[in-house]
């Protein structure tokens, strides 16, 4: 079976880029004295224009038996208006008083560089293959008839450019579009019988970009392990227990090199119990 299908979308940013604020966040120049303060200004933009993109999508599917189907899909975005960060000048100056250990305060104009959300006025190209597939067996004897498998493989590839916007931004490559791993793959093995359903689910992701407010960091690839399991007391009611990263896999942030590392995030196993009710 072929599926064809063509659309345009948008996306609009979060609210908290909108915002006109400006955070100084300030510090010391390396080697200077604490009274001289320096600025690495950041704020919102109430200018930003959504992402606004054309999609096209594919895909084929196979139905080998009435247990086994295998399927490919192939799509492509035009996307352009993506948000990036750029350092801008302030037409105007900006009076900071500082107070240093206890001292009188002292009262300084700053012209500053200002870090701001920004619509990438280049066109973006978003594209990738996707392979999956199930397979039931329900031709064993028994209790085995419950078990069944599926799986499913991503290929992606973007060409977005984010640049760093901190003192290291010359020495280093933009990253690529937030959140997009080029291999993202999962597999699960299930049992299905008699209301009762177990499955097993391990999932793994490529490195990807994750936004940071000075050099930008990526996560390094990482597997993740979930359970879960339902049942059905009624055909209204439903039971379910969820064990969410059982093997507490780590979330490694790097920068500038996959070896230096960062950040080190634990956010441990998540078990979640809750029911279900069908009117």
């Amino acid at each position: 079976k072929l599926r064809l299908a063509g659309y345009r979308g948008l996306s609009r940013s979060p609210i908290e880029s909108f915002g006109a604020g400006i955070n100084l966040n300030p510090g010391t120049r390396a080697g200077g004295s604490p009274s001289e303060v320096t600025f690495n200004p950041t704020s919102g933009n109430p200018q930003l224009k959504p992402m606004r993109g054309w999609n096209a999508d594919a895909s084929l599917e196979f139905y080998l038996s009435k247990d086994t189907l295998f399927s490919v899909a192939a799509y492509y975005k035009w996307l352009r208006g993506a948000v990036i960060s750029r350092s801008e000048t302030i037409p105007t100056t900006i009076n900071v008083t500082t107070i240093i250990d206890g001292g009188a305060p002292n009262s300084q104009a700053y012209s500053v560089n200002l870090i701001v959300p920004a619509n990438d006025p280049e066109m973006r190209h978003l594209y990738g293959v996707e392979l999956t597939g199930s397979h039931s067996f329900s031709w064993l004897p028994g209790l085995l008839s419950g078990f069944g498998i599926n799986g499913s493989l991503n290929i992606a590839f973007a060409n977005f450019e984010y640049p760093d916007t901190s003192a290291l931004a010359a020495y280093l490559d933009p990253e690529n579009l937030i959140g997009l791993s080029k291999y993202v793959a999962s597999g699960s093995v299930y049992w299905e019988k008699s209301g009762l359903s177990l499955r097993a689910m391990y999932r793994y992701r490529s490195h990807y970009y994750k936004p940071n407010s000075g050099t930008n960091r990526s996560v390094q690839d990482a597997g993740y392990l979930n359970l879960s399991a339902s049942y059905d007391i009624t055909k209204n009611i439903q039971l379910k227990l969820q064990a969410l990263n059982v093997t507490n896999t780590k979330d490694v942030l790097y920068k500038g090199g996959y070896d230096s590392i960062a950040e080190v995030s634990e956010s441990g196993p998540q078990y979640y119990f809750g029911f279900r009710f069908r009117f």
